[in-house]
C-alpha cells in the first residue's frame, strides 16, 4: 500500500510540470525588437552627450542596457550599412556600396562636382542568395515584422520577400516620400489621419503587431524591425517642437558662425537646429510609445531591445542637419563621425543595466548575436564578417578582428572614395584619389586630427596589406579616373561652395533660429487646421479628492491620470455641480447647472418612464459637436435616464458601450439580467448585461477592462474625423472588486477594503493609460482635448478613499463632496506643467470646447461655465470674481464658493462661512462677526435658485413611493 502511494505520489510530480507545460503558452526563446534610426549622429541623444537634445525613451534602452562606446556602423551611408546588417557581410562583400540610387560611372557627372573618379557601380538590390537575418528568425520559430525605412531594392526584393512576414512601410525609396506628416507617399502605408506623424504611425504598427501576435497568448517568439525613415532629411517638425528648441537654443547663446568648410562641403560645427532636434525629439517619443507598449503587454522582461544607427549624423550635405564633433565628420565620410554610431543592446537576464564596452563592434554583428541570444545555431557561412558578442555580453573578451569599410564613391556629403580598415586602436584610411593612406591612433586621437602615418610605416604596411587582401578575396570594385577631369574646373567649384554655399547655411540657420520663421506650408502638413479637435472626457465615480498622484496619493500610483496633469494643467480649486453622480453627470454633459430644467435628484432604473432623466428640451455637448462633423461615442456609466428617449443614442452618441443605471457589477458572471426590464428592483441595474448601443452583449471581460477596450478601439477606429468620447468609468464606485491581477499590486495595503479600491483605481489608471498611449501611437495627442475628473468626492466609510485635507465626502456640500480632482491636456492649446489655482467647475467644460470648435449651430440654451483658455493664459481676470452655486432641494441645503468665502447653509442648522482659501478643510466657522457677508453671498444665492426648476421626477430617496406609484416601473411596455 505505501508502495502504491508513493508512486502515486511521483506521477503526480512529474504530470504537475507537465501539465504546467501544456498550458504556459510563454515561448522559451526571447522576443526581439529591433530599432534602427537613419542618420542619427553618435552625439544626438542626451545618454550620449547631447544637452540639446532631448531622448529620455531611447536613454531608457541605454540606461537599461549595454552601451558600445564604439559600435560602428558597417558604412557611412545607409544602403550598405543596412545590407550588413540583414546579412552580416562587409560591403564589399555583398557589393551594394552606396546608397540605392545613387549615380555611378558618368553618370556622376550629372552632379556637376568635376572629380577626379568616375564611382564604382554598385548592386542594387539585395541578394536573395544570402539566408538574412529575418530569414534565419523565422527559421528559428520567430514571427518577424518590419515597420518603416528598407531601401534595399525596388519590388521583387521588398522585406516581404526576405523574410520578413510583414511589411508596414518598406519600399525602395530611402527618404519619407512626401514628408513626415500625412499625406505621404508609400505604397506599403496607407494615410488614415491627416497630418499623422510617420514616426509615431511607424510605431503604432510595431503595437499592433506586438498585440496581435503577443506571444505570451501565441506561444510563438516575434522578431519585430522597427526601421524609423527619421531623422533622415527633409527634416521637419511641429510648430511645438520647434518653438521648444528655438527657445532651448537662445538660451543657451546662438554662436555666430554654425559652419566650417572641410575638403568639399561646409559642415556643422553646432548642435542648434531646432527643426531636426523636434524630428529628433518625436522619434524618441515614438520609441517611448514601443517601450511603454511592451512593459503593459509582460513582454519586457523576455524581450531583447537593439538600438543602433544606420551611419553618423549628417553635419555636411542633405539638411546639414547636426554636428557630430568632437567626432570628425559626418555622414557619407570616412572619419569617425560617419562610421561610429549609438550601438546599445538590452538583454533580461544578462545585461543588468549600466555596463559599458569599449570593444570595437559593428552592424553585422548583430546577425549572429542575435541568433546566439535566441538559441537558433550560428550561420558562419551567411555572417560571415560579424561575429557573435554573446561572450562579451557574458563577460568574456573578443579578438581584435579587423573592421574593413569600402565606399569607392563621392556621396552626397563631401566624403571621399576610400577604404578603411580597423584594427585595435588603429585606423587606416586609404585614399583613391591620390593613393594616400593615413593612419590614426584613436586611442589617443579620437578627434583624427594627428596623421601619423609617416612615423609608423610598419603598421601603415601591415594594415594596407590586410585590408587588399580582403578587397582582392570580396571582389570588391573600384573608382576609375575620370577622363574628362579637369581640375580647374573643380577649383572653381570649391569656390563657389566657399562663397556661395556656405554664407547661405548661415543665413539658413538664422532663420531657423528667428522667433519668426515659419516654413509657410502649415508646418509641413503638421498643423489640420480644417480639422476640429478632438475631445475626451474620462470621468471616475466616487473617486476621492486625495486619491491620485497628483493630488498627493502616495499608497495609490496613478501614473497615467498623473500624465494628463502633467502634460497639461492641474487645477486644484475645482468643482462639480452635485455631490452625487446623476445630477453632477447632468450638469457635466449639458454645460448647465442641472437644477435649472429640474435634474436635482439621483434618477431611479425606471426603463418605461420617459421624464426619469435628462429632459430633452437639453442639449448634450454630443449634440452639440455633430452639426460640427464629430463621431461621438459615450462608454460607461450613463445615469440620465433608461427610457428609449433618453438612451445615449438619442441624446447624440453615434454608438455606446455601458449600462444606463448608477451602478454596476464588475465580474461578468454576475450579469444575468439581458436588459433593465428584467429588473425587478433598483439594485438590480447592476446585474444586467452590457449593451452596444440597444443590444445585449455576452462580456468576458472585467468591467473597467472591458470599458478601457472600447475607448482604445473608438479612438482608433476614428482618428481620421474629429471625435467626442464620453468614457465613464464606474470605478472606483461601490462595490468593491478587482481581479487579482489588480489587487496583487496592493498587497502592501493592510486594510481589504482600502486594498480593493486601490486595485479598482489601478484598473482605471491602466485603461486611461491605454487611451493615451492610442493618442500617442496615432499621432494625434496634440490636437486632442483630454479632460480627467470625478463626478463628485469619495464617500470615505463605503469605499475608503480618501478626500485628503477636504472635509465631508460624497452627499456633502462641503468641499470633500464637491472638489475634485481634476486635469487637462491638450498640447496645442495648453503649456505643459500648469498649475490653476483659479475655482473652476466642471460646467466649464463644454464652455471650453464649444468655444474652440468652428460651429454653425450655436447651444440653443445658455451655457453656465467659461472658456478656461484665457483663465489658463491669465488673459481672463473677470474669472476671479465668479460665483459657484449648489442646491440639494430635498435637505433643503445650499451653497456658494466666491474666490474667498465659502458658505454652506442648510435647514434648522448654523450657516458655515469659511475663508476657503486659508481654510481648505473647512475648520473655522466666521458666521459670527461676519453676519453681512454670510447675508450678502445669501442673497446672490437666492437671485441664481429664483430661476432654477423644482425636481421634474422621483429620485434615489424616494425609490419606495416612485414604485407604489408606477406599477409598470419594470417589464416591457
Amino acid at each position: 500500500m505505501k508502495f502504491k502511494i508513493v508512486k502515486l505520489l511521483l506521477l503526480v510530480f512529474i504530470l504537475i510540470p507537465l501539465c504546467d507545460y501544456a498550458q504556459d503558452k510563454r515561448p522559451r526563446q526571447p522576443n526581439i525588437l529591433f530599432i534602427l534610426a537613419d542618420d542619427l549622429g553618435y552625439h544626438d541623444l542626451s545618454c550620449t552627450g547631447s544637452s540639446y537634445y532631448e531622448t529620455p525613451n531611447i536613454d531608457r534602452i541605454a540606461r537599461e542596457g549595454a552601451v558600445f562606446t564604439e559600435g560602428y556602423s558597417a558604412c557611412q551611408v545607409c544602403s550598405p550599412s543596412r545590407a550588413s546588417i540583414m546579412t552580416g557581410k562587409f560591403p564589399a562583400r555583398h557589393g551594394i556600396t552606396d546608397y540605392i540610387g545613387a549615380p555611378y560611372g558618368t553618370d556622376w557627372r550629372k552632379q556637376g562636382r568635376h572629380n577626379q573618379l568616375l564611382p564604382a557601380a554598385y548592386d542594387t538590390a539585395l541578394r536573395h542568395a544570402y539566408t538574412t537575418l529575418p530569414e534565419a528568425m523565422k527559421a528559428a520559430g520567430y514571427k518577424t515584422f518590419f515597420a518603416g525605412k528598407w531601401h534595399l531594392g525596388g519590388r521583387g526584393s521588398w522585406p516581404e520577400d526576405h523574410g520578413f512576414d510583414i511589411n508596414r512601410g518598406g519600399w525602395e525609396k530611402g527618404g519619407p516620400s512626401g514628408g513626415y506628416f500625412s499625406p505621404w507617399e508609400n505604397p506599403n502605408l496607407e494615410n488614415t489621419v491627416p497630418g499623422e506623424n510617420l514616426s509615431m504611425r511607424l510605431a503604432a504598427e510595431t503595437v499592433k503587431f506586438l498585440k496581435e501576435n503577443n506571444p505570451q497568448e501565441t506561444g510563438q517568439p516575434v522578431f519585430a524591425f522597427l526601421s524609423f525613415y527619421a531623422v533622415h532629411g527633409p527634416i521637419q517638425t511641429t510648430r511645438k517642437k520647434w518653438e521648444k528648441y528655438r527657445d532651448k537654443a537662445d538660451r543657451s547663446g546662438i554662436a555666430e558662425q554654425g559652419f566650417k568648410m572641410e575638403h568639399f562641403l561646409p559642415m556643422r560645427q553646432v548642435q542648434d537646429n531646432p527643426i531636426y532636434a523636434g524630428l529628433v525629439e518625436t522619434m524618441d517619443d515614438a520609441v517611448g510609445v514601443v517601450l511603454r507598449a511592451l512593459d503593459e503587454q509582460g513582454l519586457a522582461e523576455n524581450t531583447i531591445v537593439v538600438f543602433t544607427s544606420d551611419n553618423g549624423g549628417v553635419s555636411a550635405g542633405d539638411a546639414y542637419s547636426t554636428s557630430n564633433l568632437p567626432l570628425r565628420g559626418g555622414k557619407g565620410y570616412q572619419f569617425e563621425g560617419g562610421v561610429r554610431v549609438p550601438y546599445f543592446m538590452k538583454v533580461p537576464g544578462l545585461t543588468k543595466g549600466g555596463e559599458v564596452y569599449h570593444t570595437p563592434v559593428i552592424g553585422t554583428d548583430f546577425y549572429p548575436t542575435l541568433l546566439d541570444l535566441a538559441g537558433a545555431g550560428l550561420k558562419p557561412q551567411e555572417h560571415e564578417d560579424g561575429v557573435s558578442l554573446l561572450p562579451l555580453l557574458e563577460g568574456n573578451t573578443l579578438s581584435g578582428r579587423p573592421l574593413i569599410w569600402h565606399y569607392p564613391h563621392y556621396g552626397n556629403q563631401g566624403g571621399e572614395p576610400s577604404s578603411i580598415i580597423r584594427q585595435g586602436p588603429w585606423k587606416l584610411i586609404h585614399y583613391y584619389e591620390d593613393g594616400r593612406d593615413e593612419l590614426y591612433k584613436l586611442d589617443a586621437d579620437p578627434r583624427e586630427l594627428t596623421d601619423v602615418a609617416k612615423h609608423h610605416r610598419r603598421k601603415v604596411m601591415e594594415l594596407c596589406a590586410t585590408l587588399d587582401g580582403y578587397l582582392k578575396q570580396t571582389g570588391a570594385r573600384y573608382p576609375q579616373p575620370d577622363p574628362e577631369y579637369d581640375a580647374d574646373k573643380e577649383r572653381q567649384y570649391l569656390q563657389r561652395v566657399i562663397t556661395e554655399k556656405l554664407p547661405q547655411l548661415e543665413r539658413q540657420r538664422m532663420e531657423f533660429l528667428s522667433p519668426e520663421f515659419d516654413p509657410g506650408n502649415n508646418w509641413w502638413g503638421s498643423e489640420v487646421t480644417a480639422m476640429n479637435p478632438n475631445v475626451v472626457i474620462i470621468l471616475a465615480d466616487d473617486l476621492g479628492y486625495g486619491d491620485v498622484g497628483f493630488n498627493g496619493c502616495e499608497d495609490i500610483p496613478t501614473p497615467n491620470i498623473d500624465r494628463i496633469a502633467r502634460n497639461g494643467v492641474k487645477f486644484t480649486d475645482a468643482y462639480v455641480t452635485y455631490a452625487v453622480c446623476g445630477p453632477s453627470r447632468a450638469g457635466l454633459i449639458t454645460g448647465r447647472y442641472q437644477d435649472r430644467f429640474g435634474f436635482g435628484r439621483n434618477p431611479l432604473l425606471a426603463p418605461n418612464d420617459p421624464d426619469m432623466g435628462l429632459p430633452l428640451s437639453e442639449q448634450t455637448l454630443a449634440d452639440l459637436l455633430k452639426p460640427a462633423g464629430y463621431r461621438t461615442m459615450a462608454i460607461g456609466k450613463w445615469h440620465l435616464g433608461s427610457h428609449a428617449s433618453l438612451h445615449p443614442n438619442n441624446r447624440g452618441f453615434d454608438d455606446f458601450f455601458g449600462f444606463l443605471s448608477g451602478g454596476h457589477h464588475y465580474f461578468p458572471e454576475q450579469w444575468t439580467l439581458n436588459s433593465e426590464f428584467d429588473a425587478r428592483s433598483q439594485y438590480d441595474g447592476y446585474r444586467t448585461k452590457l449593451l452596444r448601443n440597444s443590444d445585449a452583449v455576452d462580456e468576458s471581460e472585467y468591467l473597467t477592462d472591458a470599458l478601457s477596450r472600447e475607448a482604445v478601439r473608438f479612438v482608433k477606429d476614428n482618428a481620421s474625423a474629429p471625435f467626442f468620447l464620453y468614457l465613464a468609468y464606474n470605478a472606483p464606485h461601490t462595490p468593491l472588486q478587482a481581479t487579482s491581477k489588480y489587487l496583487d499590486r496592493f498587497t502592501h495595503i493592510a486594510d481589504e477594503k482600502r486594498r480593493t479600491y486601490a486595485a479598482m483605481v489601478s484598473a482605471m489608471d491602466d485603461g486611461i493609460g491605454q487611451v493615451l498611449d492610442e493618442l500617442d501611437a496615432l499621432g494625434i495627442t496634440d490636437h486632442t482635448m483630454v479632460v480627467f475628473l470625478s463626478d463628485n468626492g469619495g464617500p470615505e466609510a463605503a469605499n475608503a478613499s480618501d478626500n485628503g485635507p477636504l472635509r465631508g465626502g460624497k452627499g456633502s456640500f462641503f468641499d470633500g463632496g464637491l472638489r475634485v480632482p481634476f486635469a487637462i491636456q491638450w498640447p496645442d492649446h495648453i503649456r505643459r506643467g500648469t498649475v490653476c489655482h483659479s475655482p473652476v467647475i466642471s460646467l466649464d467644460i463644454a464652455a471650453t470646447v464649444v468655444a474652440t470648435i468652428d460651429q454653425t449651430h450655436p447651444p440653443k440654451n445658455e451655457l453656465d461655465g467659461i472658456n478656461l483658455l484665457p483663465v489658463l493664459n491669465n488673459a481672463d481676470t473677470a474669472s476671479r470674481s465668479r460665483l459657484f452655486f449648489w442646491r440639494n432641494f430635498d435637505k433643503k441645503m445650499l451653497a456658494l464658493r466666491s474666490t474667498d468665502f465659502k458658505l454652506v447653509m442648510q435647514d434648522g442648522h448654523t450657516p458655515s462661512l469659511f475663508r476657503i482659501g486659508d481654510d481648505v478643510a473647512e475648520k473655522n466657522n466666521l458666521f459670527t462677526g461676519h453676519a453681512s457677508t454670510v447675508d450678502g453671498l445669501h442673497k446672490q444665492w437666492q437671485k441664481w435658485a429664483s430661476e432654477l426648476k423644482d425636481p421634474a421626477f422621483l429620485g434615489l430617496l424616494q425609490d419606495k413611493e416612485y414604485s407604489e406609484q408606477r406599477k409598470d416601473r419594470f417589464g416591457q411596455p
